[in-house]
């Protein structure tokens, strides 16, 4: 077994185990899984280094459904599907660190649309209510969207109510508003969806990549990239991308 397949199996498994006792975890536990998802920031750069100069295998490929919030260029060449918890902090971690280069020199130039999909993990306790707030937000605009997605993977694990009401007073909503629809069942089949598609396709975990051409009848047929590579991988399996499509 690979030394990085070791790492990531460790880091899985023990957020596992903290989200197992989760529900009726008192406040040492839950000071346990923040530490445990700091844990898991830490490994991601640990994994990063290992395998810098590896590339995901080309035979891990899926076939899934395009059908999400879409950013960039409908028309572009290829698409790029993620699946996301924002109480991840490997999702945290690309988006901040990976994603603002990716839109530069890919979604910019025409090159690469992005697919957003929700797959919130059951041992987050706060990604389902934010994958429905950021729905919620949808219904003001798409742009808002985007802005307010990207403010809840930058609040780490303050995900609550009140982080979810002030970031929405920030983008000019109604908190309050906001608030009760994201606590409400009115996206969750939606949301079921999307998890339902991850789980048929073999995507277990977060983040989640697959990067194909775009096709006509809304579905990706691509390679997998099963984590937060660094942003060679992806630069690497994006260009190889485009030339196929071309």
């Amino acid at each position: 077994m690979r030394a990085s397949n070791w790492l990531l199996g460790v880091g899985v498994a023990t957020v596992a185990l903290v989200g197992l006792d989760r529900g009726r975890a008192d406040a040492r536990l839950d000071a346990l899984a923040t530490r445990v998802d700091s844990l898991a920031v830490s490994l991601t750069d640990v994994v990063a280094a290992i395998e810098s100069r590896e590339l995901p295998p080309k035979s891990d490929t899926v076939e899934i459904g395009a059908i999400g919030y879409i950013r960039g260029n409908a028309d572009a060449p290829i698409t790029l599907v993620e699946f996301l918890d924002y109480e991840c902090p490997f999702c945290q971690k690309w988006h901040a660190e990976t994603l603002p280069t990716l839109l530069k020199e890919y979604v910019e130039t025409g090159k690469l649309r992005l697919v957003l999909r929700d797959n919130p993990l059951p041992f987050h306790e706060n990604a389902i209510t934010a994958a429905r707030a950021a729905r919620c937000v949808f219904e003001h605009g798409g742009e808002t969207y985007w802005q307010f997605s990207e403010a809840l993977l930058q609040s780490g694990t303050s995900l609550g109510p009140q982080r979810i009401s002030e970031l929405a007073q920030r983008f000019g909503l109604r908190g309050a508003q906001v608030l009760d629809c994201a606590v409400s069942d009115r996206y969750d089949a939606e949301i079921q969806a999307d998890v339902a598609a991850a789980a048929e396709a073999g995507l277990e975990g977060t983040p989640m990549f697959i990067i194909g051409p775009s096709r006509p009848d809304g579905l990706v047929r691509g390679r997998v990239i099963r984590g937060a590579y660094p942003l060679a991988t992806f630069r690497k399996v994006l260009d190889e991308a485009l030339a196929a499509a071309s």
